[in-house]
Formats: C-alpha cells, structure tokens, sequence
C-alpha cells in the first residue's frame, strides 16, 4: 500500500496549527523553522490516516469525525461522533457516547473500530473539527 506521509503540529503554547505540510519535504523545512523556538514538549503531532471523508477532507489523528451507522434490525441511520486516535499500530475512530436507549443498534457501533476495517466506510464519515480547534464538540 502506498501512502502519503503527511502531518500537522499543534503548538500548546500558540494554539495554532504551526506546521500543516504538504509534504515530507514541506513538513521538514517548516518544523526545522518552528524547532529553534519552540520546545517538542510544546508539540502534538498528529498524522494523515491515508484516508478522505465523503468531501474529500484529509482525515487527521485528533480530528473530530461524525460517521454515518445502521441498525442491522432496523436499518435506521444514525450519526454519532467520535475522535480519529492511533493505538496498537492502527488509527482508530473512537466513538463519543455509548447509545444505549434503542436495542436496535448494534453493540458494533461501540468499539474502536480500525480505519481500515472501516475501508470504503469514509464516504459516510464527515470531519466536522478536531480536539484542539473545536473541543466542545467532545463530548
């Protein structure tokens, strides 16, 4: 498989994306300027999962994505929202809140599903912010 390898830095101490590359090339050269004023332990990389949503919007770590599910009982839609993570070598979509009012939805929607098991899955998903520009979409 071959993937871009693209990455953004939040600066903890600006509260701005310092570095949104491109490119491997474009990251390096914006990082080596930032990197002589600014500690790493002020820097939260975070990186392109390889994959777009259904606007074509590059999914980032620590975007804030809103997926589109159906009860296999009912088929109704529902949209819950939930954080692009990366753990145990794979990034993740981490759903906010448990549904547990209607039985109807499958207890699948629940767990931290892979992206790639999600694979042609991305044309429901939708970025509607990230963790640090938009936190009070966390719920």
């Amino acid at each position: 498989m071959n993937r871009e390898i693209k990455v953004r830095i939040w600066c903890k101490k600006r509260n701005i994306y310092v570095v949104h590359g491109n490119s491997l090339k474009d990251f390096c050269d914006a990082y080596a300027e930032y990197r002589t004023y600014l500690n790493d332990d002020e820097l939260i990389w975070e990186q392109y999962t390889g994959m777009k949503d259904k606007i074509g919007e590059e999914i980032y770590e620590g975007d804030i994505v809103k997926n589109k599910w159906e009860s296999r009982k009912t088929a109704t839609p529902y949209y819950p929202e939930g954080v692009i993570i990366f753990e145990d070598a794979a990034y993740k979509w981490n759903p906010f809140n448990e549904r547990t009012d209607d039985e109807s939805y499958d207890s699948i929607n629940w767990w931290k599903i892979t992206m790639k098991q999600m694979g042609e899955g991305s044309e429901y998903m939708e970025v509607i912010g990230n963790t640090f520009e938009n936190p009070e979409l966390m719920k």
